[in-house]
C-alpha cells in the first residue's frame, strides 16, 4: 500500500521517474490515501515539469533533413519529385538556404509532412 510516507520532493529527473512509477502504480484506486498520494505527487511533478527549460522546435530544414533519412530518401530524389536541383535541396537540407514558403509547400507534399512545420518560426532572441 502507498501511504503519505511515499510523498516526497520532486527535484530532478530521477524523482520525477520514481514519482511516474508511483502514480502509475496508484492510478485507479479507491484507497482515500492513495488517491491523496497520487493527487500531491501529481502537483508536484505538474510543478517540476513548468521549472524545466523548453526546447526550441526544429529548424525547418532539420525536419526535412530528419525526414529524408528516416524515409531512406536521397536529396536527389526529393529533388526530382519537387523538380528542383540537388543543389538546391542540399543547400536547404544544410542550413544553407531558408525554406521559401512555395519550396515548403512542394516538400511537404512530397514527404507527407504539414506544410506549417516547414516555414522558419520566430525564434526568442
Amino acid at each position: 500500500m502507498i501511504t503519505k510516507a511515499d510523498i516526497f520532493p520532486v527535484r530532478n529527473l530521477t524523482d520525477a521517474a520514481k514519482a511516474q512509477a508511483i502514480m502509475e502504480a496508484i492510478a485507479g484506486s479507491n484507497d482515500p490515501e492513495e488517491i491523496l498520494v497520487f493527487e500531491i505527487l501529481y502537483a508536484l511533478m505538474r510543478d517540476w515539469t513548468a521549472k524545466q527549460p523548453r526546447m526550441a522546435p526544429p529548424e525547418p530544414h532539420e525536419i526535412i533533413k530528419g525526414t529524408l533519412e528516416l524515409c531512406d530518401i536521397s536529396q536527389a530524389r526529393l529533388a526530382e519529385m519537387v523538380g528542383t536541383s540537388e543543389t538546391a535541396i542540399c543547400a536547404i537540407v544544410n542550413g544553407r538556404r531558408p525554406v521559401t514558403a512555395k519550396m515548403a509547400r512542394k516538400i511537404a507534399q512530397a514527404l507527407g509532412l504539414s506544410y506549417e512545420h516547414l516555414l522558419p518560426q520566430k525564434r526568442a532572441a
